[in-house]
């Protein structure tokens, strides 16, 4: 077997590590590529990365700006639920007292009713008796009288309530207070039974007398709720609870008042005196 010699041993040694630098240079141009791929990929995933935080960012500030709005809404909610409990209560509380004293004003009403028919019964009965008289000629004084008493009696309820009606106008309280009393004694069912009542009240509050000025009212929201005259029937009822301190009666009035009748002068009236009125 032949040996080799040295330099044959130089060359193979050479041609090997020759192939293994050529070998890692290319692994190492291989490596840097994919290195260089990660870095545009890295860049790329931090420029989208960044992207989506400030838009996280833009959306959590509308989230943050509803929550707040979501939390004023339900203490609002929170302090209105007392207030509404406390109306409704107040609402219950007044259809209870309008009912008692409805049934009160009912049951004077119908006692008035029957004293009334028992004293035109009565005067049926005194002048139910024949009177025996001259004959009158046609065209005299007396004839005249009788053809004229319909008229007479036609404009006796009209002619009751403006006698009265002047008298309040002239401040006469006790007068009109009589009048408008007359008035409703005599014509209960009249077309200014309702006029008659508020006056009558308006009256009574000037002479000092409340308790009745009370009772009028509530026969008038009572006999004539779909009367013009009621509605500002219920706001001097408010006003006379303003003058005797009674706030909360007072203001439960009002906003009823508002509530039932809106877009009405009475109602933008009862607003401004709800206004007014203190709160603890």
């Amino acid at each position: 077997m032949k040996i080799p010699t040295l330099s044959t041993i130089y060359y193979l040694l050479s041609t090997i590590l020759l192939s293994s630098c050529i070998a890692t240079r290319e692994d190492v141009a291989g490596i840097e590529v994919q290195v260089a791929r990660l870095e545009k990929n890295m860049g790329s995933l931090e420029k989208k990365q960044a992207e989506l935080a400030q838009r996280l960012d833009e959306i959590k500030r509308p989230v943050e700006n509803l929550n707040s709005n979501l939390n004023d809404t339900q203490n609002l909610l929170n302090n209105f639920n007392p207030k509404f409990e406390e109306l409704r209560s107040l609402v219950e509380a007044l259809r209870k007292d309008m009912a008692e004293r409805v049934s009160g004003v009912t049951k004077k009403l119908t006692d008035v009713e029957q004293n009334l028919q028992t004293r035109l019964a009565a005067r049926k009965n005194s002048g139910s008796s024949p009177k025996t008289a001259g004959p009158k000629a046609n065209g005299s004084p007396a004839g005249a009288a009788s053809a004229g008493a319909p008229d007479s009696a036609a404009d006796a309820p009209l002619k009751l309530f403006q006698g009265a009606y002047k008298d309040y106008l002239a401040q006469r309280w006790d007068l009109a207070d009589s009048g408008f009393a007359g008035y409703l004694k005599n014509y209960p069912q009249g077309s200014m039974a309702d006029k008659s009542l508020y006056y009558r009240a308006l009256s009574l509050k000037q002479k000092k007398m409340a308790s009745d000025a009370h009772e009028s009212l509530d026969q008038l929201t009572a006999r004539f709720p779909k009367s013009n005259v009621a509605r500002a029937g219920m706001l001097e009822k408010a006003k006379l609870y303003l003058d005797e301190s009674k706030t909360t009666e007072a203001e439960g009035m009002l906003e009823y008042l508002v509530m039932t009748h809106p877009k009405t002068k009475e109602a933008e009236e009862a607003k401004e005196l709800l206004k007014k009125i203190p709160h603890k």
